[in-house]
């Protein structure tokens, strides 16, 4: 049986460098021997992209990707349907048959690789160009699953010329505090901060604005955080809902990758069947009202009188050690390995079909 070529690539510009790192490891190991050939394709901070092998990939501290040899050096070849990456110093072609991105953040879910690979003409796993820019920026997705008639919490949206006194103003007026303030195109709760109190506002502004010059600012919810893993193209599926119990007062960066301690992962959360299959019905609803594809986590908070407020939809969930995604499916009786093969198997339906479709303009009446 031959061997499918996956690129699984990690790395990137943007602040979850390291957390796309981890996600790269644990899919790079877990992948089935019998059914793929692993090819790493690391990108650095400064945006250069490097070949790694698998074995040597998955022995390496992020220092010494950091410091990859130039003669490994890759370009990524647009348009070729033979050959996807070419050696800078060499000049030496090789193919993959599916890229897997694992680029969190800037430059890696929000649209930018995947238009890169929509250009190169090959199958990629996950949300394609649009839905991966969409579901980036916390405000768009805001506003879609609204006019969809999906429950979130209120928000407002603050951009970095706005007067500082007027966003406050706005807070005051549409719900107070406490509050969140969160960059909109940003992940894994990079430059978030719970604000308690007006005398507290500027510097959570302050400290967001230097990630992105958007911001949406949203309010409190008090409940149980949810999550749900989705899997699939026109007709997806939904996991049993998880949970996180968070020992901070959110769940931080430094909970999330830093504090062993920070959060209890529960996979399978303790619901009933009725508000178990509504949160999967409407985990289901936003998958597809921002037109994803391949696999999505979508988050919740579940009130204490069971209303279920939409929070927000991760298009690259993470796949790190205590990441929830593949967790939730592993309970739900597909165990990792089987995962990535129907991701991979999803990456290249989704692309066989687009290409079924006719680009050329067809003369005839219809």
């Amino acid at each position: 049986m031959n061997l499918t070529k996956v690129a699984v690539l990690c790395g990137g510009q943007s602040a979850e460098h390291e957390v796309s790192i981890r996600s790269a490891k644990t899919v790079v190991a877990a992948l089935n021997p019998k059914h793929h050939e692993v090819q790493v394709i690391y990108i650095n901070q400064k945006g250069q992209w490097f070949w790694w092998e698998k074995e040597s990939f998955l022995a390496a501290e992020v220092d010494q990707l950091k410091a990859s040899p130039l003669d490994q050096e890759l370009s990524l070849l647009l348009g070729d349907a033979q050959y996807n990456w070419m050696s800078c110093k060499t000049q030496q072609r090789f193919a993959s048959d599916v890229i897997f991105p694992l680029v969190h953040g800037t430059h890696g879910e929000d649209g930018d690789l995947q238009g890169l690979f929509e250009m190169a003409n090959k199958p990629y796993v996950g949300a394609g160009v649009l839905s991966s820019a969409v579901c980036m920026d916390k405000v768009i997705t805001k506003q879609l699953t609204y006019d969809a008639g999906i429950l979130t919490c209120r928000w407002l949206v603050a951009y970095s010329d706005d007067s500082r006194d007027e966003i406050a103003a706005k807070i005051k007026e549409s719900f107070g505090y406490p509050c969140f303030v969160k960059p909109s195109r940003l992940g894994s709760s990079v430059g978030i901060n719970k604000v308690k109190a007006e005398e507290d506002l500027q510097k959570a502004l302050d400290f967001a604005f230097q990630y992105d010059d958007k911001l949406i600012i949203e309010e409190n919810i008090t409940g149980r955080e949810i999550e749900v893993a989705v899997l699939g193209n026109t007709n997806p599926k939904a996991s049993w809902p998880g949970e996180l119990q968070v020992h901070y007062e959110f769940y931080s960066y430094e909970a999330k990758y830093l504090d062993p301690n920070g959060a209890t992962i529960i996979n399978h959360a303790d619901l009933s069947p009725a508000v178990g299959a509504e949160i999967q019905a409407i985990a289901l609803q936003v998958y597809k009202a921002v037109e994803c594809s391949g696999m999505a986590r979508v988050d919740f908070f579940l009130s204490p009188e069971n209303k279920v407020y939409f929070n927000e939809i991760n298009t690259i969930p993470g796949f790190t050690s205590i990441s929830m995604y593949p967790k939730m499916w592993e309970t739900s009786g597909l165990p990792i390995d089987q995962l990535l093969d129907e991701l991979i198997r999803l990456a290249v339906e989704r692309y066989e079909q687009r290409r079924s479709l006719s680009h050329q303009f067809q003369s005839e009446s219809l």
